[in-house]
């Protein structure tokens, strides 16, 4: 019997039918759409992990009118990474991240998406050193982690450990705190050891990073993702943004939508504005009564404003905030 080879990622799940990483890539498209009168995105290089799905690349051509393309990655399959280019004049390397970037001549703007499957490991640092000591005023980096932190007490000690060893140079004293090495807090911490890391390697240079967006999502492990531009001077990162998913703080974004039927979603779509108030005024009575109520009292209350049941009154909430991004999938006979 032949010894079954370990899956990667992009063979466990559809890349495509992501809902939450699907939001997220419509956020920083959003975001990014917002700089068009200050950055000519259509003349930078995008470099990303496509796989071989390249729902990123797709995107980002469509709609940010971005032709030169750049996907990496390290894996032997490199004629199916090839063969699944949606477009020819995507541009595939068959290297490893860090090859790749100390081998690039950095001519020219770019956007860098390092989505990593995996969890901050010395790789992700190496490839951020090499980044910030190469690139060019207004590139854009973006960074996306495995965020998992071990649940359980008995294995999360020994892990906290490992991790402060290895990163703790760059962990702010008020993120040492035990209450940062656990699942809800974890992204924070990440955060702080990456932005402080490319704050470390830009010492002393004229350019830094200026964070402009972070997110967390789960659809299948928790992922944490941080973007900003590279920039001599912090105009940009102080202008007059409309996006509400601006985060130039520690903040991290949550999105956290809940999985809608078609007829639930078209019936909340439909009814959106009456549904914001109803939210509204149940979060203005619990204000009120000066007292928190429980999430089944507020989940009662907001399933009676609805012909079918939610399994929590955050549920209606969550989606109302990110409606316009969530993406709706069917099939077809093609």
């Amino acid at each position: 019997m032949n010894e079954q080879k370990e899956k990667r990622s992009f063979e466990y799940v559809n890349y495509m039918f992501r809902p939450k990483k699907q939001i997220e890539r419509k956020i920083i498209i959003e975001i990014l759409q917002e700089l068009k009168k200050e950055i000519p995105l259509s003349k930078y290089l995008y470099i990303g992990f496509g796989s071989i799905y390249y729902y990123d690349f797709i995107l980002f051509h469509k709609i940010l009118n971005m032709n030169n393309l750049l996907s990496i990655d390290d894996k032997s399959t490199k004629k199916r990474f090839e063969f699944n280019r949606p477009y020819d004049f995507i541009s595939f390397e068959n290297k490893i991240s860090t090859d790749f970037l100390s081998e690039y001549d950095w001519k020219q703007n770019s956007a860098l998406w390092l989505d990593y499957d995996d969890k901050l490991k010395d790789i992700v640092l190496s490839d951020i050193k090499i980044i910030t000591k190469n690139c060019k005023k207004k590139d854009f980096l973006i960074i996306t982690l495995n965020a998992y932190c071990e649940k359980y007490w008995s294995k999360r000690n020994q892990a906290r450990e490992n991790f402060y060893r290895e990163f703790g140079t760059y962990v702010s004293q008020k993120c040492k705190d035990k209450k940062y090495y656990t699942p809800k807090n974890f992204p924070l911490l990440l955060q702080d050891v990456i932005i402080n890391y490319l704050m470390t390697m830009s010492e002393y240079g004229d350019i830094r990073f200026y964070k402009l967006f972070s997110f967390r999502y789960q659809d299948r492990s928790p992922m944490f993702t941080i973007g900003g531009i590279f920039d001599d001077n912090e105009e940009l990162w102080n202008k007059d943004w409309s996006n509400k998913f601006i985060s130039t703080t520690e903040e991290i974004k949550d999105i956290n939508v809940p999985i809608l039927t078609y007829c639930e979603k078209f019936y909340i779509d439909s009814h959106i504005e009456k549904l914001k108030r109803e939210i509204e005024k149940i979060e203005y009575k619990n204000k009120e009564s000066d007292r928190s109520l429980i999430e089944g009292k507020m989940t009662e209350k907001i399933n009676k404003a609805l012909p079918f049941e939610l399994g929590s009154f955050y549920d209606l909430k969550n989606y109302i905030e990110f409606y316009r991004y969530y993406p709706q999938y069917y099939e077809g006979i093609i």
